[in-house]
């Protein structure tokens, strides 16, 4: 019996340390402009540190100014913009040009319109008024 309270311990322990070890992959920062185009300097579990994490959201009102567009759930920089880091970004269509799913060799990707346009039936157009 002594040993199941024992075992319960060592995976608690386990458990909770495993919940603040950061991923390698996190990168520390202090402004927006220190991480990539996909993510935005948030608070890290540890109190008064900030790391660069992928900012979820609905609505491209949820981002922030530099990283105004929210693409498949995320914060994401305009293309052209690189957010401080380099990237290799899908641009923008205008309008009359492609929009929607494309596939690019075994990858599917999403292509937006550019701001003030919306994609229907797979051409950037403006709104009807």
């Amino acid at each position: 019996m002594r040993w199941v309270g024992f075992a319960v311990f060592v995976l608690s322990t386990v458990l909770w340390t495993g919940a603040l070890v950061q991923p390698a992959s996190a990168t520390s920062c202090a402004t927006d402009a220190q991480c990539s185009s996909d993510t935005t300097c948030q608070p890290a579990l540890i109190p008064g540190t900030k790391e660069c994490k992928e900012q979820r959201c609905n609505f491209n009102s949820d981002c922030p100014t530099d990283r105004g567009n929210c693409l498949g759930g995320a914060c994401r920089a305009p293309a052209g913009s690189t957010g401080g880091a380099p990237t290799g970004g899908i641009s923008l269509s205008g309008e009359g040009q492609a929009c929607g799913p494309r596939k690019f060799g075994q990858v599917t990707k999403s292509v937006p319109c550019k701001r003030g346009l919306q994609c229907t039936r797979g051409i950037c157009r403006k709104p009807l008024s």
